[in-house]
């Protein structure tokens, strides 16, 4: 079972990769060869079109309120660790 989810994961790793490689408008003819060899496996392409559905989702959210407004309050937001080192800072004399 553990062997498994490595190579899910391993998979995972390596569609997202590829998805990142292949939205790049500098993509050569022997990286487009490597995607399809790699592709022809069948749990290759199922990891490649569950992160092409993930990518898509993420996009659909782009144009969402809230998460226009989520984004924004963590843009404004003061780092976490500010507050911790505000919090331990001792007065200064």
């Amino acid at each position: 079972m553990k062997d498994e989810q490595v190579q899910s994961h391993r998979r995972s790793d390596e569609a997202a990769d590829w998805l990142a490689r292949l939205s790049t408008n500098k993509i050569s003819n022997a990286d487009l060869d490597a995607f399809w060899a790699w592709r022809r496996d069948p749990l290759n392409r199922a990891a490649y079109e569950r992160m092409e559905d993930f990518n898509a989702t993420a996009r659909g959210l782009r144009d969402d309120p809230d998460m226009r407004a989520a984004v924004q309050e963590a843009m404004t937001r003061r780092p976490w660790w500010r507050s911790i080192l505000a919090a331990l800072s001792f007065p200064r004399g």
